[in-house]
């Protein structure tokens, strides 16, 4: 008996430990069986600060109806009671995991919204006005019925700080996921809207299919064209293949893209109106995380555009990549063997001045550093243009620019070319007319406008103005500070107020600068600024709008019956 009980424990054991060995495999399983994540997000960082932001723009700008038309709205949608208008509202995107066979419908994207709760009887009440009906299911969920639309499901959660959510979608598996929607968040701190997208989410089969896509395009470019030399075309293949490997670098590499937007953000003493910043991520431990930084100068050559009261400013710099400037230097000498062929027939020492400019080009991108600088400043009711490109070696440029001019006076576009016109800080520099003067540069620089051009050793510069554009410009070329700690690939700043003067005699653009003049006339601050800029594992893009603009925009919405 002993014997049998024996046996008989012994295979219940056996039987639980299988049984508890199954389990926690299957369990095992699911958890390797991640929940679905949402591809894409959209969050309102608080309805109420929105609202407010609008009202003020509202009064700014002279329109009381809009806040009366808010109000409106909001008694249609009974205060949207029952929804906390401090807390933000997220709408979150998903995709399935693997895309629809060929020849199969693809699945259309989910939709899940997390709205921050107050009161779920408040809430089915407001919801009642747009025809939904809901109905409890379980402890914390609901099904809500909608005339002529689908069905949708929800779940009311609770957070660690005792906040209530509720969570409505079509998908009925998706409500119930966990989501960082509802965790606490200092909505002080956080931008009016974020918009991220994230590209590590998606499976590998979409990716290896946009890969496909973009090998495919990259094929169809391969074809040799007629008019190409051996060299030529080899050189194009070239530089096809590095941009088709940087561009599998960005697909396979990219984590997420985020835009976040500020509707009259408390920065910079509230002058701004709007506030726009994207981040462009990358894995932190891949091949691009190492290579972007290098993109950024460590020193600048080009005075960074100072100048007071200037319609635009503009500097942009950047470090090539070493493949890219081994291809460059290969252009370089095609464009000096094609040069050479074309100047047998001039004597030698002219063909060696002409040919010079190529040792500039040739030292200018193996230093690996670009730059560009432009400028716009007023001049009597126009403006003047400089625009400067950073050289290596400019010397041999400035020997060759005279007879280079002297060919362009072929060109029906030329009237005259007059060779060392004037000396600007110890350079050279050449007069070139137009035949005839363009409409818009008549607008833009005035009757007799002129064009300066000459090559110092570190620049190409080129002046556009009235005949004392020389002067106008000669302080805009002086250097400053260039030790700058952080340089933006590209830093730019706008200013309305110059520009309107010109806009008012051109045709085309006079309605807009009566609009512009009557918005601008007494306001101190008229820009738009951006900036690009290489940080830690990605890029990073501003731009921001002066507070006058969006009050402009906010006017200009036309009234209803119009």
């Amino acid at each position: 008996m002993n014997l049998k009980l024996c046996c008989w424990a012994m295979g219940v054991s056996l039987l639980l430990t299988a049984s508890a060995v199954l389990v926690a495999a299957d369990d095992s399983a699911r958890l390797d069986e991640s929940p679905p994540q949402p591809i894409a997000t959209i969050r309102l960082t608080g309805l109420q600060r929105v609202l407010n932001d609008i009202r003020d723009l509202a009064q700014d700008a002279d329109r009381p109806g809009i806040s009366v038309f808010i109000d409106r709205i909001l008694e249609i949608g009974n205060q949207l009671q029952g929804i906390d208008r401090r807390r933000a509202v997220s709408l979150e995107v998903f995709l399935d995991a693997e895309p629809a066979a060929s020849g199969t419908p693809e699945t259309p994207p989910q939709v899940r919204v997390c709205f921050p709760l107050t009161d779920l009887a408040e809430l089915q009440l407001t919801t009642d006005r747009l025809g939904w009906s809901w109905s409890k299911d379980t402890q914390d969920r609901y099904r809500i019925a909608r005339r002529n639309e689908r069905e949708l499901f929800a779940i009311v959660q609770t957070n660690a700080d005792q906040q209530q959510w509720v969570i409505v979608s079509e998908n009925q598996s998706l409500v119930g996921l966990t989501t960082s929607a509802t965790d606490s968040v200092d909505v002080a701190a956080l931008p009016d809207l974020t918009f991220t997208i994230r590209f590590d989410r998606l499976s590998p089969v979409r990716r290896q299919q946009a890969l496909d896509k973009l090998h495919q395009d990259a094929q169809r470019d391969r074809q040799r064209r007629d008019e190409e030399s051996d060299a030529q075309y080899q050189l194009r293949l070239d530089l096809q293949a590095m941009m088709e490997q940087g561009l599998e670098l960005v697909l396979t590499e990219t984590t997420q893209v985020q835009f976040r937007g500020n509707l009259l953000p408390t920065t910079a003493g509230g002058v701004h109106g709007l506030e726009v910043e994207a981040d462009w991520s990358v894995r932190s431990d891949g091949r691009l995380a190492a290579f972007l930084p290098s993109l950024a100068p460590q020193s600048v050559q080009l005075p960074r555009a100072t100048a007071p009261g200037a319609a635009l400013r503009a500097n942009a710099a950047i470090s090539l990549p070493a493949r890219l400037t081994e291809l460059l230097l290969r252009g370089v000498e095609l464009g000096r063997a094609k040069v050479t062929n074309d100047l047998v027939s001039l004597p030698q020492d002219v063909q060696q001045q002409v040919l010079g400019m190529f040792d500039t080009f040739a030292a200018t991108v193996g230093e690996r550093t670009e730059e560009l600088c432009v400028q716009f400043v007023p001049a009597d009711g126009h403006l003047a243009l400089l625009a400067g490109v950073r050289l290596e070696e400019g010397n041999e440029l400035a020997q060759a620019l005279p007879l280079i001019l002297q060919e362009a006076t072929k060109s029906p576009r030329v009237h005259s070319v007059d060779v060392d016109f004037t000396t600007i800080r110890g350079a050279a520099f050449h007069r070139v007319r137009g035949n005839p003067l363009r409409k818009v540069d008549e607008y833009l620089y005035g009757p007799g406008a002129i064009l300066l051009t000459g090559a110092t050793q570190d620049a190409l510069w080129v002046m556009i103005g009235g005949n004392q554009v020389d002067e106008l410009c000669e302080p805009l070329l002086e250097r400053g500070d260039t030790s700058l700690q952080s340089v933006p690939l590209v830093d730019i700043e706008w200013h309305a107020k110059p520009w309107l003067p010109i806009a008012a005699v051109a045709p085309r653009t006079q309605q807009a600068a009566e609009v512009l003049q009557s918005a601008l006339s007494a306001e101190e601050h008229d820009a738009i600024r951006g900036k690009l800029h290489v940080r830690k594992a990605g890029i990073s893009a501003s731009v921001s709008v002066d507070r006058p603009f969006v009050t402009l925009f906010v006017r200009r919405i036309p009234k209803p019956g119009q």
